[in-house]
């Protein structure tokens, strides 16, 4: 599955928020199995959701999930969500998906 990426929810803990965000980007419940890397973003000439130059900086978590029970991916976050469509991939084919830098590193695509 194809990580989504967004911000947590004010006082959330990021686990927490991680598998709210498996249940509205895909319909899947899952829990968190082991703390993958710690790692930071930062890019001062970001422009933020209204243009304007926004000096960003994240801290990304990335977390193992196991999903015991898989059912069809399914957006079901209300509209204006950040996700268009989820689906599952078999690992053969997750080479050939467009990433994100993260998503390709939390895949194995690049090195940390």
């Amino acid at each position: 599955m194809a990580p989504a990426r967004r911000r947590h929810d004010h006082g959330e803990q990021p686990a927490a928020g991680l598998l709210r965000e498996l249940v509205e980007e895909a319909g899947q419940l899952g829990r968190v199995v082991d703390l993958m890397a710690v790692d930071n973003l930062h890019n001062p000439a970001a422009l933020g959701p209204e243009g304007r130059p926004l000096d960003w900086h994240s801290v990304r978590v990335i977390y193992r999930v196991r999903v015991d029970a898989p059912t069809e991916a399914v957006v079901t976050e209300l509209a204006g969500g950040s996700t268009a469509r989820a689906a599952w991939f078999a690992p053969e084919r997750v080479s050939r998906l467009r990433m994100t830098e993260v998503a390709a590193r939390a895949t194995g695509r690049s090195g940390w």
